[in-house]
C-alpha cells in the first residue's frame, strides 16, 4: 500500500510487487538510505521490460534465497583495491545474488534432481528413486591410498564396507573442517556423491551448510588454459550459462560472505581429470579459495590426490563398496524403475552365486550395468566369466538399442565401432600419460569413411563442456575396454610393444585386465607374454602381482596357461609367509584371494607361523561365505577373536544377533559372557543392541572394565541414541568414574585414531552447555576435550572466551585452545594466536603452538625466535620448531630475510654444538625439518657447506656421536647441487654400512635416513648395493610398493613405465664376454668375493686400462682406490658395481689375488691366462 501511495509502484503493477522487491534488493544490497526516485526507476524498469537479464532469467524462488544470503546486516570488511581494478560494489552484489539465484533454481531442475541412467540410452531417473546410502572410510582407519595407490582393479573387489568403520556422507561433510578428499574407483559414486550433496544442502538435509557450489575440475582446467586469470569461483559463475561476462566482482562478494559465516561448501569433482601438467596450477587455484570455503574434492586414486595433504587439516576418505544390503536395495530400485520387479530374486541369485559378479556388484556403476544385462535374460544365457564378457555384451546392447531408435543414416556401423577402438588406443597409448578427454576432430580423423554424428549422438561418449570442443567416454572403463579390443588390429610386432608398455604402466594395466579375458588372438598373446614378463623378475614381486591380477581378471585355466597359476600362488604364498613388508604382504594376500580364495583360506588354516597382521589381511580378503566355510575365525586368539571373529566368520547372522541381544538383556548372565556380547555388539555394528548397552551404561553394577567396553561399542555403532548416551557421559549424566569419562571422550572426539563418533547434533548439545556455564565452572574440561577436532561453526566465541579467561583453571584453558582446532574462522584463530606473547601460562602457550601448527596459522616471528633461543626443554622445542618453520614457509616481505638469517644461524650453531644439549637440539631440528619442505632459497652457501663438511667428516670417520647431526644434515642435503648431494650421500651411506658391520645398530637410524634421502635424489645409487643390504633394500621395497615402481637389478621403472634410474654393467662378468672370454670361465669358478677382486684387478690392467700388468700391486691398488672414489663414470661405475660399499683393505686384496693364482697351480692353461694379466709369482716389492 505504501508503495502505491508514494507512486513508487503503479496500481497496475501491484500484482508483480514481489518481482519489484527482488529487483530493489538486487539494486541496493548494501545497507544505507535509498530515496524514492531510484526506487521508482528500478520498479518501472522491471514493469516495462520482460527482457531484463536478472528478472527473467532467474525465477523468483532462487533469487529470494540468494538475496537472503547476500544481504549483510553490516558492511563487510573488504581488501583495498588498486584504482584500475575497482569494481562497482552494487553491481557486484547484484551479480552475486543473481548468479546464486540461477544456481539455486538449477538445483531444483531435472538436471540436479535426476541421475543419469547407468545404461546408455535410457532416461534419467529421479535421484530419490534410485539413490542408496553411500558410505566412506576415513584414511585414519584404513591406509587406503598407499596400499594400492591407483586402485588398479577398477572394480570394487575389496568391499571396504565390510572391513572398516564407516561414516555416511552427511557425517563426512559435517566432520570436514577445511578440506576433505574423497577417493573412489571409477563408478564408485563420486559424481553421484557430489550431486547428492549439492541437492541435500539445497534442501537443508546437511544443516551445517547454507549453500553448496559444484565445479567440474576437468572443465575448470580447460578454462584455465584459455584464461590463466580465471579463479574457481569465477568459473562456477561462468558455468551457469548466463549472459554476464565478468564475474570478478560477484566472486569477491561471495568469498567475503563465505568467509564471514563459514557455511558455504565448494564441491570440486574429478581431480583425476585435470591434466598432469596443469595440476599444480589448478591446485594453487583451489588452495586460494580454502580460506573462504569448506572444500570437498573427489578423485580417483590414480590422480594422486595426496598433493592435497599439505597445509591445513585435510581429511581423506575412501568411498566404500556397496555392502550386501545396499547392493540388494539398489537392485530392487533399479528393477522397479525399469518396471521389472519380478526379476529381483533371479538377478540377486545370479549375482550372489557367481564370485566375479559379486565383486563387480560392489561398484554402483557396474551393478547398474549388470542389472540391465542380466534382466534381459536371467536364464539360459552363457555365464559371464570375466569383466571382458560383461563389457562385450554391454557394448553390443548399447549399439543395438541405438540402432533400433535411429534411421539408417544415423545408425552405428562397424566403422564407428572401429573408430572408437582406435581413438581409445590413441588416447591411452599415444602420449606419455593416458588421456580421457578428446576433441571431436580427433574422432573425425579416425572415421574417414563415416560421419561421426551417430557416435556423438550415442551414449558411448558425452560432451563434457557446453562451450569447448571436449568429449569423454561415458565411463573410463568403456574406453579401456575398447582399447583392449583394438589390440587385435595391431601387427605382431606392434602387439608385443603394446602389451609390454601396458604391463609396465600401472594406470594402463586395466587394459590388459580386459584383454586377459578376451578369447582372441591378442588375448592369447597376452597369456603367452605373461611367461616372458615372469622371466625378468623385479626385486619386490611387482611383476608377480601384476601377472596375478591378469590371471584373476581373465580367469586363466591350467589348459590356457599351463603351470602359471599354481606357480603364482606358490610365489605369493611365499611372500605372505615371509611378511617382509606389511603393505607388500597385504597386496600379495589380495592377489592370492583374487586367484583362489579357498586355497588361500586353507593354506592359512594349515600354517602355524602366520602373525596377526597376515591373518587379518587374509580374513578381510576372502569372501564371507568362504570365511564361514573354512572357519577362519578359529585362527584368532583371545580378545581379538571377540572383536573380529564375527567378520572372520563372514559377518553376523540373524542368529548371532539374537544371541548377543539375549545375553545383554539377561541380568543374570555371567560377567565374561556379557563382556563378549558387548564387544560383539560393537563388532557387528548392531543398532538393535544400543538400548541394552545404554542400560548397562546406567547400571551401578556394571564393572569399570565392562563399562569401557560398552562405551567403545557405542562409539562403533554410533547413531542418534548411541551418541546421545556418549554425550551424556561427558556431561555427567550418568556420573561415572574419571577413567570411564576419559574413554567416552576418546570415543567422541575427532582426533587421531579415535572413533570420531561425535555428530553435529551431539556437538551442538555440548556447545550449548558451554554457553550456559561460566568459564570457571566445574565440568568444562571434559566437554572441551570431547569437542577437540570437531568442526565448530557456531560457538567459536564461547570457546575462545574460555581459552582467554585468566581466572579459569589452566587445564580448562588449554583444553579450550585445543578445541579451537575445529573452528572454521581462520581470522579468529590468527587474532587469537597473535596474543601468545602475552600468555602467562606455559601449558596454554604450548596448546596455542599446537593449534598454530595443526591449523597452519602463523605465530609471531619475534616471539618464536625468543622462545627458541631461551628454551632448553626438548619437548617444548619440539613444538616451537614446527611452528617456526610453518611461519618461515609463509613469511613475506622484510620479515623473510630476518627469518632466513635466524634459521641459518640456528642450524650453524646446532651443527657445531656438542654435548647432550646439542644432541637434543639436533634431534628437534631434524624432526621439524623432516615434516616441512623448506623454500629452496632459504639456506645460505655457508650453511650448505657446513652440511657437506659434516657428511664428509662422518664418511671419513663414522662415529655414533655424530649420528644425530648426520641425520640433521641429511635433511638439508636436498638443497645441495644434485651431483654433490649424490656423491656425499652415497659415500656417507657406504661408510655407515661399513661401520655397522663391526658395531651393528650403533648408528641407529642413520643408514635408513641416508638411504631414504638418497632414493629421492639418486635412486640408481641404491641399485649398486647387494640385495642382502637391508638398509638399501628396505627403502627400495617401500618405494616399489607405494609408488608402483618396478625395481630390477640394473634399472627402476616408475608407475607410468618410464625408466627413472639405471646403472651400467649390472653383471660384473658382462665386460669379460667380449674382451676376455677365457677369463670369464675362470671367474665363474671362483667364490663371489674372490671373483670381484679378480674382476677389479683385470679392469685396471686390461688393454687400454689405467694400469699395466707389470705394475706393482700397491700401484694398481692405489689407482683402483682413486678411481672407485672418483667421478669418472666408466671406471667408477664398474668398480662400484663390484664393491658398492668399500674396497677391501690392501693386504686382503693382495692375499686374495695370490690365493687365486695358487688355486690353479695344477692347471697350466688357466695359469697362462693369469700370467698374461700379471698374476704370477712376484718378488716382494
Amino acid at each position: 500500500m505504501l508503495a502505491e501511495l508514494l507512486d513508487v509502484v503503479p496500481s497496475a503493477g501491484m500484482q508483480r510487487l514481489g518481482q519489484v522487491v527482488d529487483a530493489w534488493c538486487l539494486a541496493f544490497p548494501v545497507t544505507g538510505t535509498v530515496t524514492i526516485n531510484p526506487l521508482r526507476d528500478v520498479a518501472r524498469s522491471v514493469l516495462k521490460s520482460d527482457t531484463d537479464r536478472y528478472s527473467t532469467i532467474a525465477p523468483e524462488t532462487g533469487l529470494r534465497r540468494a538475496l537472503a544470503l547476500v544481504a549483510s546486516p553490516a558492511p563487510i570488511e573488504r581488501p583495498a583495491q588498486p584504482a584500475a581494478e575497482k569494481v562497482d560494489e552494487s553491481e557486484a552484489y547484484r551479480s552475486c545474488a543473481f548468479g546464486l539465484g540461477v544456481w539455486f533454481d538449477q538445483l531444483d531442475s531435472e538436471r540436479w534432481t535426476q541421475l543419469p541412467a547407468c545404461v546408455p540410452g535410457e532416461n534419467p531417473v529421479e535421484i530419490e528413486k534410485v539413490y542408496v546410502e553411500l558410505y566412506a572410510v576415513a584414511s585414519a582407519d584404513a591406509d587406503i591410498e598407499s596400499a594400492r595407490a591407483d586402485l588398479p582393479t577398477r572394480v570394487a573387489r575389496q568391499q571396504l564396507s565390510n572391513q572398516y568403520p564407516l561414516v555416511d556422507i552427511p557425517t563426512m561433510l559435517a566432520r570436514t573442517l577445511q578440506r576433505c578428499v574423497v577417493i573412489g574407483e571409477p563408478g564408485a559414486g563420486k559424481s553421484t556423491l557430489v550431486r547428492w550433496l549439492a541437492w541435500a544442502v539445497h534442501r537443508g538435509t546437511c544443516s551445517d551448510f547454507k549453500a553448496a557450489l559444484v565445479v567440474k575440475l576437468g572443465a575448470f582446467a580447460q578454462a584455465l588454459a584459455e584464461n590463466p586469470q580465471t579463479s574457481v569461483v569465477e568459473f562456477f559463475f561462468q558455468s551457469l550459462g548466463t549472459r554476464i561476462d565478468d564475474w570478478r566482482g560477484a566472486a569477491g562478494v561471495l568469498r567475503r560472505i563465505a568467509a564471514t559465516n563459514h557455511r558455504f561448501v565448494l564441491l570440486l569433482d574429478g581431480w583425476d581429470e585435470v591434466p598432469p601438467d596443469q595440476r599444480e596450477e589448478v591446485r594453487e587455484r583451489i588452495t586460494a579459495e580454502q580460506a573462504h570455503f569448506v572444500t570437498v574434492i573427489t578423485s580417483r586414486a590414480s590422480g594422486l590426490p595426496h598433493q592435497f595433504r599439505d597445509g591445513d587439516r585435510v581429511d581423506v576418505y575412501q568411498i566404500a563398496g556397496l555392502a550386501e544390503p545396499a547392493r540388494d536395495e539398489l537392485v530392487r530400485k533399479l528393477l522397479a524403475v525399469h518396471g521389472r520387479p519380478e526379476l529381483v530374486e533371479p538377478v540377486l541369485h545370479r549375482i550372489g552365486t557367481e564370485p566375479d559378479l559379486r565383486e563387480m556388484a560392489a561398484n554402483p556403476f557396474l551393478l547398474g550395468l549388470l542389472v540391465r544385462v542380466l534382466s534381459r535374460a536371467v536364464e539360459g544365457r552363457a555365464p559371464l566369466r570375466t569383466l571382458a564378457d560383461v563389457y562385450h555384451q554391454l557394448t553390443d546392447w548399447v549399439r543395438d538399442q541405438h540402432n533400433q531408435l535411429q534411421s539408417e543414416p544415423d545408425q552405428l556401423t562397424a566403422d564407428h565401432v572401429t573408430g572408437l577402438r582406435s581413438l581409445s588406443h590413441r588416447l591411452l597409448f599415444g602420449s606419455e600419460r593416458p588421456r580421457y578427454l578428446f576433441r571431436r576432430q580427433e574422432l573425425q580423423e579416425l572415421m574417414p569413411r563415416a560421419s561421426d554424428e551417430p557416435v556423438c549422438r550415442s551414449r558411448f561418449v558425452n560432451r563434457t563442456d557446453p562451450v569447448f570442443d571436449e568429449y569423454a567416454f561415458l565411463h573410463a572403463t568403456l574406453q579401456e575396454h575398447f582399447a583392449a579390443v583394438h589390440a587385435d588390429a595391431l601387427a605382431a610386432s606392434e602387439l608385443d610393444a603394446f602389451l609390454d608398455r601396458a604391463f609396465r604402466s600401472s594406470s594402463r594395466l586395466i587394459v590388459l585386465e580386459f584383454l586377459a579375458g578376451q578369447h582372441t588372438a591378442a588375448g592369447e598373446r597376452c597369456r603367452q607374454r605373461a611367461g616372458v614378463w615372469l622371466q625378468e623378475r623385479d626385486r619386490f614381486q611387482q611383476v608377480v602381482l601384476r601377472v596375478a591380477r591378469l590371471a584373476a581378471a581373465g580367469r586363466w585355466t591350467e589348459e590356457e596357461v599351463p603351470n602359471l597359476v599354481p606357480g603364482l600362488r606358490a610365489e605369493l604364498w611365499s611372500e605372505i609367509e615371509a611378511n617382509r613388508d606389511m603393505k607388500l604382504t597385504k597386496l600379495a594376500v589380495e592377489a592370492f584371494a583374487e586367484l583362489d580364495p579357498t586355497d588361500l583360506a586353507r593354506r592359512a588354516r594349515a600354517s602355524s607361523g602366520l602373525d596377526n597382521w597376515t591373518i587379518q589381511c587374509i580374513t578381510e580378503s576372502v569372501p564371507p561365505s568362504i570365511r564361514r566355510q573354512e572357519r577362519l575365525d578359529e585362527l584368532m586368539v583371545g580378545e581379538w577373536r571377540d572383536y573380529a571373529g564375527l567378520d572372520a566368520r563372514g559377518g553376523a547372522t540373524a542368529r548371532d544377533l539374537d544371541a548377543i541381544r539375549s545375553v545383554l538383556a539377561n541380568p543374570g548372565a555371567a560377567e565374561e559372557d556379557r563382556r563378549v556380547a558387548v564387544i560383539q555388539a560393537g563388532a557387528a555394528r548392531d543398532g538393535g543392541a544400543v538400548a541394552a548397552l545404554v542400560k548397562l551404561l546406567r547400571a551401578e553394577s556394571t564393572s569399570p572394565d565392562l563399562l569401557e567396553k560398552v562405551l567403545d561399542s557405542l562409539g562403533v555403532i554410533a547413531g542418534r541414541a548411541a551418541v546421545d548416551a556418549l554425550v551424556g557421559v561427558v556431561l555427567g549424566t550418568p556420573a561415572l568414574a574419571d577413567e570411564a569419562v576419559r574413554v567416552g571422550i576418546g570415543v567422541l572426539r575427532h582426533r587421531g585414531f579415535n572413533k570420531k563418533a561425535l555428530d553435529p547434533v551431539g556437538r551442538d548439545r555440548l556447545v550449548r552447555q558451554l554457553a550456559a556455564l561460566p568459564p570457571d565452572a566445574p565440568g568444562l574440561e571434559p566437554i572441551l576435550q570431547a569437542l577437540e577436532g570437531c568442526p565448530i561453526r557456531e560457538g567459536a566465541a564461547v570457546i575462545e572466551e574460555i581459552a582467554q579467561a585468566r581466572e579459569a583453571p589452566v587445564g580448562v584453558r588449554a583444553a579450550a585452545v585445543l578445541a579451537l582446532t575445529g573452528v572454521m574462522d581462520r581470522a579468529r584463530l590468527q587474532r587469537f594466536i597473535a596474543t601468545i606473547g602475552s600468555e602467562p601460562s606455559g601449558e596454554v602457550a604450548e596448546a596455542m603452538l599446537l593449534l598454530s601448527v595443526t591449523r597452519s596459522v602463523r605465530a609471531p616471528r619475534d616471539w618464536l625466535e625468543a622462545a627458541i633461543l631461551k628454551t632448553h626443554d626438548k619437548r617444548k622445542l619440539g613444538k616451537l620448531l614446527p611452528a617456526y618453520l610453518l611461519m618461515l614457509v609463509n613469511v613475506q616481505g622484510p620479515e623473510r630475510a630476518a627469518a632466513y638469517g635466524f634459521l641459518n644461524r640456528q642450524l650453524a650453531t646446532v651443527l657445531v654444538e656438542t654435548g647432550a644439549s646439542g644432541e637434543e637440539r639436533a634431534t628437534a631440528w631434524e624432526r621439524a625439518l623432516g615434516q616441512t619442505r623448506l623454500p629452496p632459497e632459504c639456506l645460505t652457501p655457508d650453511t650448505l657447506q657446513l652440511a657437506r663438511d659434516e657428511l664428509a667428516r662422518f664418511t671419513a670417520r663414522p662415529d655414533p656421536a655424530y649420528a644425530l647431526r648426520v641425520r640433521l644434515v641429511t635433511c638439508l642435503a636436498g638443497h645441495l647441487p644434485p651431483t654433490t648431494a649424490r656423491a656425499a650421500l652415497r659415500e656417507a651411506f657406504s661408510a655407515s654400512l661399513r661401520f655397522e658391520e663391526t658395531a651393528p645398530g650403533a648408528l641407529g637410524l642413520v643408514p635408513q635416513v641416508l638411504a631414504n634421502r638418497l632414493v629421492e635424489i639418486a635412486p640408481a645409487e641404491l641399485l649398486r648395493y647387494p640385495i642382502d643390504c637391508e638398509s638399501a633394500t628396505s627403502v627400495l621395497r617401500s618405494r616399489a610398493v607405494e609408488r608402483h615402481w618396478l625395481v630390477f637389478q640394473n634399472r627402476i621403472i616408475d608407475a607410468e613405465g618410464n625408466e627413472i634410474a639405471t646403472i651400467s654393467n649390472p653383471d660384473p662378468l658382462t665386460p669379460l664376454a667380449a674382451d676376455a672370454p677365457d677369463l670369464r670361465e675362470i671367474a665363474e669358478r671362483l667364490p663371489d668375493r674372490s671373483r670381484r677382486v679378480l674382476l677389479a684387478y683385470w679392469w685396471m690392467v686390461r688393454d687400454g686400462g689405467p694400469c699395466e700388468p707389470g705394475d706393482t700391486f700397491r700401484h694398481i691398488y692405489d689407482r683402483t682406490t682413486a678411481f672407485w672414489a672418483g667421478e669418472e663414470e666408466t671406471e667408477a661405475n664398474y668398480l662400484r658395481t663390484l664393491f658398492p660399499e668399500a674396497l677391501p683393505a690392501f693386504e686382503n686384496w693382495k692375499k686374495t689375488l695370490n690365493r687365486i693364482q695358487k688355486q690353479f697351480t695344477t692347471q697350466p692353461a688357466i695359469l697362462t691366462q693369469l700370467h698374461r694379466i700379471g698374476l704370477h709369482s712376484r718378488r716382494r716389492r
